[in-house]
């Protein structure tokens, strides 16, 4: 799978691909048929935590999203108490989840320092490499503030902006893969707030990059 999408992100009208991210937080009665019904093309369910956590729904969730013909990506929320088991602990169970997308390295407000990017970065290179690719997760704030070393523009972007903006705050990647841009959606299917999500192209070019990713 290839870790970076050449295509720039600044045309003056984008089109997108609709997608969601979810865990546990929805419950274990997602309707997936319903949520591929109204147009989401795509799902990123949480897998793992830390050194040891896995989502209870994440068997579940993966299995709806897979049969009602979603493309899939896993992401794993980054502990800086875990240290380099981070990445042991998310590639051991990623490997029992067949995925079509880049997964995410998530990396919450508070979770990385100027101390533990070197160490953060190690962890994104370890599953990257053992899993095909990853995407870094995170705000604008958290990055500008905290992740400023080149090393981190190797990977694709997943930023996390809410904004009624044409387009997210991603500098200092020159595009964006994936773009949260509501964490408080709403889709057919699911039982209140949904996180939203955008990959930075049109529904029939999402297609042929699942092909050419599949290759």
């Amino acid at each position: 799978m290839s870790v970076n999408d050449p295509r720039a992100a600044s045309t003056p009208t984008p089109l997108y691909t609709p997608g969601i991210d979810v865990s546990r937080y929805q419950g274990p009665n997602i309707d997936w048929p319903a949520v591929a019904a109204s147009g989401i093309k795509f799902a990123i369910i949480r897998a793992t935590q830390g050194a040891s956590y896995v989502d209870p729904m994440l068997a579940k969730n993966h299995a709806g999203a897979k049969a009602a013909g979603l493309q899939i990506g896993l992401y794993h929320v980054f502990t800086p108490q875990a240290g380099s088991a981070n990445a042991s602990h998310f590639i051991e169970i990623a490997k029992g989840y067949p995925t079509q997308l880049p997964n995410w390295l998530d990396f919450e407000p508070g979770a990385i320092t100027e101390e533990l990017e070197p160490k953060a970065i190690s962890v994104l290179e370890c599953i990257a490499q053992e899993l095909g690719g990853c995407a870094v997760y995170a705000s604008p704030s958290t990055i500008q503030a905290y992740m400023t070393d080149p090393a981190w523009l190797l990977y694709p972007l997943a930023v996390a902006h809410y904004t009624d903006a044409p387009q997210p705050n991603f500098a200092p990647w020159p595009s964006w893969l994936f773009w949260q841009h509501s964490q408080s959606g709403s889709v057919p299917g699911i039982v209140g707030n949904i996180d939203l999500d955008r990959w930075n192209g049109s529904p029939e070019e999402f297609e042929t990059w699942i092909t050419a990713q599949t290759i």
